[in-house]
This record gives structure tokens, C-alpha cells and sequence, in this order.
């Protein structure tokens, strides 16, 4: 008689299941034996025989954009201007439009366990006369307690559910009703350091908005995004102690779900550039976790290295907690969207390399000796597969030093800007036949700001395209520059672009990779036109980016040089592939000139010279 009784600490365990969803039948198979139970993909009939609740959960809330042009009262108005990215949440015909669409999605479903609903993928938030009346988190939240109130007159067995996020994510100021969770959105959290770490303030911010949801005393959920930390790049990610601490610290909080976002890209290719594989070892500690929460990492790392190892467990799970330890050691932080070049210089350090090379040589002569050949072989293609990983990371690392690197002076004011911006950097194209098309920039900042001046030789200046006429025109389809900027800390991008006429252009794609157009940072742009070239400087202020570098800081760029469509050279840029790092020196110019050097001479070949800056001691 088999008799075993077990009450999970977390009642819904899940992930949601992302990109292409590469091998999602295995996947989703591979949950069920693991007591996963929740996906957000409305498990179907069969699905729930698994052992699966069936959840849909979607940005759901929204209505016909055919609409909008007869009445565009339902939809979001922002600054006395309608726009059809999302709703009106307090006028009463949204009310019946939504309910009855949803009823209808729900009819033909009667499957389903619970319905999670929450508005369009922006921050397009209504602010008409009655909206504003109230915060976005409170509007949204009463527009969910009527849209629930309704829909469970038809369907009263069903469960309801939201999540807190972007606008709406502080605590509202009104009751929540009919829900069975709340999921916070995690996305600002630095996804390097346990939550206790003392100087990581992204976490004692995340946890602290946690801790207000906790004391409204309502069921409260986790909307994780670990494996988001990477859109460009993408590595086997060794957060395993960070993920530990992560679910033990919601079944602290009291959540009753937690589902984070796993992955399933991209469709084809070799399984080591596949999120899910690549990350195959933490996916299996946060199943595993979700179940029994009270599990330490070395417990866990050993007992799927037995498994997947056999013999040649010892040194592999030496290699995994080297790795763990350098990842949570790096005094960097990072959210979500990033680009692990940036991490590389920081985990592979001169020791990890070295244990790293120790553990797979110990591993390779471990492997003959195990003695079933289904295991050995098994061994074998893990670590293979393991060693590949790996070398992902060490050809980053190697990267990285081709980098090119900006040293930006730091000055007492923009003034100083033409003594002591760094020198200037050259776009390059596509193009043979560059001559009298050369595109430079120069950069500097101050406590205050990013300053940067464009140099664009046009042989053909008569001829320059400036059509756009307001902020906020198509100024990238004339000739134009565009900064592409980014922090590297909070997942967000920022854009900012200026035609010759000094027209600008910019937005923001969000944290969580949403782009918004109506993002209208303060910033200037100021053109000069003369024979034969034409110039813009940029002042971005940090605070309309709501960030400011810290002195010996690292953020990413790219410069691009558009042509408006015109014959000739193709758009320049900088760098020709990944990115340039923005290095915010301390030092001032003085009369002492120093020559910067990475410590890698290979870099300084001539082809590389450009690489080179100049910057001076204070």
C-alpha cells in the first residue's frame, strides 16, 4: 500500500512559457512529474490530467482597436489626446464591452479553473477627468473588482486573478475583491545578489514593495523573471543560490503562487543556445524548491549531479558552487534584458577560470571509469554539453576586451565641454565609398548630465532630409542621429534622436521590453548647419532618465547616423556589433595627459588604435 501525504507551502507552482516555444510537450511533461501544477496558457482538458490547473493569464483586458475611430472615449486619453494602446478604465461602456468579451472567451472554455486579467503591455494609462480622480493602480484595481463582480453572476464557480505590475504595481488605495492571488511583477529586482545583500538597493526596493502587498493581508503571488536577465547574449545564468533564496523568501512572505518565466527559445539550432538548456540545472532547483522549499543548494546540485554525472559527480558539483559563488560575488547588478557581456569580466575571474578548468579535467578522467554504459554515455554528452556552456561564457569574456570603450570626463559644467570631451570617435558604414560622409562623436558629462556632440560631413548638405516638423515626429526616417542609451541596470533602453533642424524624437523600451512612444524625457538638442557638414549636441539630463551614474560606472551605447533615405552611404554606426561601454570617468581634463590601457596589448594594433583614448589626471 503506498500511503503519502504532503501539504506544499506554495499551493500554485508554475512557469509560464515564453518565446518559441521549443520542445513545449516535453516541457510542460517534464513539470507535471516534477509537481509543477500551474501554467498560463489555459491548460486544456487533457493538460489537467497532468495534475494542472487551468489558468488564463494574458494581457486580456482590452477592446477592438475597429473601435476607436467611432468612439474614442473608451480608450486611454493622455494629455487631452485619445490612443487606442489602451483603455478607459472608468467609463461604463468599457465595463459592459469588456465583460461581454471576456463571458464570451469564458463560455466557450467552461475548462477553466481561474482567469487572470490585467490591461494592454504599456503605460498608456488613462488620465481623462474621472481616471485621474484617482492613482493608475487604484483605477485599475477598481475596474477589476466590477469586471469580476459581473463575470461571476455567470460563472460562479470560477477563480479570479490579477497581477501588480508596471502602473499599476504600488498597493491601490481601494479593497481588491474575488481574488484568488495578486502576483507581484519582480522585474525590478537585480537578479546577482540574494535579497539580505547589503548593497543591493534593487532588492531592498523590490522587497520592500512586497512587504506593503503582504500587509494588505490579501493572497499574494510572485510574477519572477530570473531568466529574463538576458535578451542579448544569452549564457547559462548560475544564480542557484539566488533562486534558493528567492523561493524561500516567498514562502516567507506567505505567496500562494509563484510562477516565473522560463524561455523556449529559440525553435531550432543547437540545444546549448537554447534558454531552457542552457539553464537547464536552476529550472530543476526551482521545480524542485517550489515542492519542499526548505532545501539548501549543495543538496540540490549533488543530487542532480549523481544523477546526471554518475561517478563524475564530485568535480561537476565543484564547478557549479564555483560558479554560484562567482556569480553572487560580482559588485554588479543586473535586472532584466540585459546583455551578459557586460557580467563576463566580472564572474570569469582568474580563479573561476582556473576551478573551471580543474573541475572538467577531473570530470573527463572520472568518465571511462563508470562502468554501465548508458550512464557513461550519458556522462559524456552532459558534460560535453557543459564544457560548450561554458566556453559560451569564456568567448564573451574574450570579447569583451574588443570592446571599444568611451572615457567620458566628468566636468564642473557643459561649458568645459570643448576643452575636455573625450576625443572623437568615428561611425562607421557599410559603405566603400565613404569620403566627405565621415560621422564623429564626442562625449562628456557632468553631475547633472550626458553631453554628446555629432560632427556629420555631408557632401551633398543642400540635399539633407529634415521632414519631421513636431517633438515626436519620424525624425529617424530623415537625416538624423539617434543615441541609443542604457544603464545596464533596470532592463530599460532609452532612444534619443535630432534632425539638422533640431527636431526631436525619442522613447523608451520599458523594463519589461515594451515600447513607449509616448516617453517625453526632459532633454535639448541644439543643430548648426555649414558647407559641407552639419552638427547636433545633445544634453540629457540623468534625471529625465531617473538614474544617475555613479563616478568609474559603465553604461551601454550604440550611435547611429541615419541618412533619410537618400542614395549613398548606408547608415554608420558605433560599434558595427554589440555595443559600446560608456566609462564615466572622475577625472577632469588638466595639462597631465594620461594613455589609457586595457592590460590586453593585443588590442592596441594598429587596427585597433581606435580603440585607444585619452583622458587626463585630475
Amino acid at each position: 500500500e503506498l500511503k503519502y501525504n504532503y501539504q506544499p507551502a506554495l499551493p500554485y507552482r508554475g512557469f509560464h512559457l515564453c518565446g518559441d516555444w521549443r520542445d513545449v510537450d516535453l516541457f510542460r511533461e517534464w513539470m507535471g512529474r516534477n509537481f509543477i501544477n500551474i501554467h498560463r496558457h489555459a491548460a486544456s482538458s487533457e493538460e489537467k490530467r497532468r495534475g494542472f490547473y487551468s489558468l488564463w493569464s494574458s494581457h486580456n483586458v482590452v477592446l477592438p482597436e475597429a473601435l476607436f475611430d467611432q468612439h474614442p472615449e473608451y480608450f486611454a486619453e493622455i494629455g487631452g489626446k485619445r490612443y487606442k494602446s489602451n483603455i478607459c478604465f472608468s467609463h461604463p461602456e468599457v465595463d459592459r464591452l469588456v465583460a461581454g468579451e471576456t463571458a464570451d472567451y469564458l463560455r466557450k472554455r467552461p475548462f477553466l479553473d481561474i482567469l487572470s486579467v490585467f490591461p494592454s503591455d504599456n503605460q498608456d494609462y488613462c488620465r481623462c477627468a474621472r481616471c485621474a480622480t484617482v492613482d493608475v493602480s487604484t483605477a485599475w484595481f477598481e475596474f477589476y473588482n466590477r469586471l469580476t463582480d459581473t463575470l461571476k453572476q455567470e460563472f460562479p464557480g470560477l477563480k479570479f486573478a490579477t497581477i501588480a505590475y508596471q502602473g499599476y504595481r504600488d498597493v491601490p488605495q481601494c479593497s481588491i475583491r474575488n481574488s484568488e492571488f495578486i502576483e507581484y511583477a519582480s522585474y525590478s529586482r537585480c537578479n546577482i545578489h540574494p535579497y539580505g545583500h547589503p548593497d543591493c538597493r534593487h532588492n531592498a526596493d523590490t522587497l520592500r514593495a512586497m512587504l506593503a502587498w503582504q500587509a494588505t493581508g490579501l493572497p499574494i503571488g510572485h510574477y519572477a523573471y530570473e531568466y529574463d536577465i538576458y535578451s542579448t547574449n544569452c549564457r547559462f545564468t548560475p544564480f542557484l543560490s539566488m533562486i534558493v533564496d528567492a523561493v524561500q523568501t516567498s514562502r516567507r512572505l506567505g505567496h500562494v503562487a509563484v510562477i516565473p518565466e522560463v524561455s523556449l527559445s529559440p525553435k531550432s539550432g543547437p540545444d546549448v543556445y537554447a534558454h531552457h538548456v542552457q539553464n537547464r540545472l536552476s529550472i530543476y532547483l526551482y521545480a524542485r524548491l517550489l515542492w519542499e522549499p526548505d532545501q539548501e543548494v549543495t543538496a540540490l546540485v549533488s543530487d542532480w549531479c549523481q544523477t546526471v554525472f554518475g561517478e563524475a559527480a564530485g568535480p561537476m558539483i565543484d564547478y557549479y558552487l564555483a560558479m554560484d559563488r562567482a556569480w553572487t560575488s560580482m559588485p554588479i547588478h543586473a535586472t532584466i534584458l540585459g546583455n551578459a557581456l557586460s557580467a563576463a569580466p566580472h564572474l570569469l575571474t582568474d580563479k573561476l577560470r582556473a576551478e573551471a578548468a580543474a573541475a572538467f579535467a577531473s570530470a573527463e578522467q572520472q568518465v571511462p571509469k563508470i562502468a554501465e554504459a548508458a550512464g557513461r554515455e550519458r556522462a559524456s554528452a552532459a558534460l560535453k554539453r557543459e564544457r560548450a556552456l561554458f566556453n559560451q561564457w569564456l568567448d564573451l569574456y574574450r570579447t569583451n576586451a574588443d570592446v571599444p570603450r568611451l572615457n567620458l570626463p566628468l566636468l564642473a559644467a557643459a561649458g568645459d565641454f570643448a576643452q575636455s570631451a573625450c576625443r572623437s570617435q568615428e561611425l562607421a558604414t557599410a559603405a566603400r565609398d565613404t569620403k566627405g560622409c565621415s560621422t564623429r562623436v564626442r562625449l562628456a558629462w557632468t553631475k547633472e548630465s550626458l553631453l554628446v556632440k555629432w560632427t556629420c560631413q555631408d557632401q551633398q548638405i543642400e540635399e539633407l532630409k529634415a521632414a519631421a516638423s513636431g517633438r515626436d515626429g519620424k525624425v529617424v526616417e530623415d537625416d538624423s542621429v539617434e543615441l541609443v542609451l542604457s544603464s545596464g541596470l533596470t532592463g530599460e533602453t532609452w532612444h534619443f534622436a535630432t534632425n539638422p533642424k533640431g527636431i526631436q524624437q525619442d522613447w523608451r523600451d520599458s523594463s519589461v521590453g515594451v515600447r513607449e512612444a509616448l516617453w517625453n524625457p526632459d532633454w535639448q538638442a541644439s543643430t548648426r548647419l555649414a558647407a559641407g557638414v552639419w552638427e547636433a549636441e545633445m544634453a540629457i539630463p540623468f534625471a529625465s532618465l531617473g538614474q544617475t551614474p555613479n563616478a568609474n560606472e559603465a553604461w551601454e551605447a550604440h550611435f547611429l547616423r541615419h541618412r533619410g533615405g537618400r542614395h549613398g552611404p548606408a547608415t554608420a554606426v558605433l560599434p558595427n556589433r554589440d555595443t559600446t561601454l560608456l566609462l564615466f570617468s572622475s577625472p577632469p581634463r588638466t595639462d597631465r595627459s594620461l594613455l589609457w590601457w586595457s592590460g590586453a596589448p593585443g588590442r592596441h594594433a594598429p587596427r585597433n588604435a581606435a580603440l585607444v583614448q585619452e583622458f587626463t589626471e585630475a
